[in-house]
């Protein structure tokens, strides 16, 4: 009785540990330390090939609003998986495992980003146009505080022109999302734009002047910061 014991007990440890190695390595279904479901519906979904994503596109949601932008795409028969608002509070609209039409005809390193990658998007108009008295208006014509308003190079024209700029809260919160799917297993150049794997090229212009970088620059951040973690001050892996 006492050996059998302690081989049931040994088995139930080394099902405990087995088991907190493989959860490090999956994608959870709901993202850590969302703060709310919108249009949160999996139903008619299918997962990805593998149960996980293999890449993630960045979006902005060409609207000032998550719940009003995620009621926008469910009309549409589109969706995100995660939405950033502009205080930085992240929202769900699916599980992390099923697909999502989110880019249209879109291509990227071999791959459709539809059957692929994570939908992340950015509560933003998008880019503007000027009005009288340093005003400035969305595609909608909706009035923008000029203060959240950055003049930033066109990725689809290469022009100067005024962008809904995310916040500084936005883009930590962008970043974090980005390196915990690194710590899941994602390959960094598998993250892109909706404006780079966009077909025909020059389609689609997002995330373009939001972000206070290009998505190449982001790519090297989280390489740099994967890096930064990894190593110790002399050079060693820790």
């Amino acid at each position: 009785m006492v050996l059998k014991r302690r081989s049931f007990t040994g088995r139930y440890y080394f099902y405990k540990l087995f088991k907190k190695e493989y959860h490090r390595y999956m994608f959870p279904k709901v993202f850590p330390h969302v703060k709310g479901l919108l249009h949160f519906d999996e139903s008619a979904k299918e997962t990805f090939a593998g149960g996980k994503p293999i890449g993630a596109v960045v979006h902005y949601t060409a609207d000032g609003d998550a719940a009003a932008g995620a009621a926008s795409l469910v009309a549409a028969g589109l969706g995100y998986h995660l939405i950033v608002a502009k205080d930085g509070s992240v929202y769900q609209m699916t599980s992390l495992d099923r697909k999502v039409w989110h880019a249209g005809k879109a291509a990227w390193r071999g791959h459709s980003p539809n059957q692929t990658c994570l939908a992340v998007a950015l509560v933003s108009w998008g880019f503007l146009r000027p009005s009288p008295g340093d005003a400035y208006r969305t595609y909608l014509g909706t009035l923008v505080v000029p203060g959240a308003v950055a003049w930033r190079t066109d990725n689809r024209f290469g022009i100067v022109q005024p962008w809904d700029a995310a916040t500084p809260a936005q883009t930590s919160a962008l970043e974090n999302i980005l390196q915990r799917c690194l710590d899941l297993g994602m390959d960094p150049d598998m993250i892109c734009g909706h404006d780079e794997c966009a077909l025909p090229p020059g389609r689609k212009m997002d995330p373009g002047g939001v972000l206070p970088y290009t998505m190449a620059d982001l790519r090297k951040r989280l390489k740099d910061d994967r890096q930064g973690n990894t190593q110790g001050k002399d050079g060693s892996s820790v």
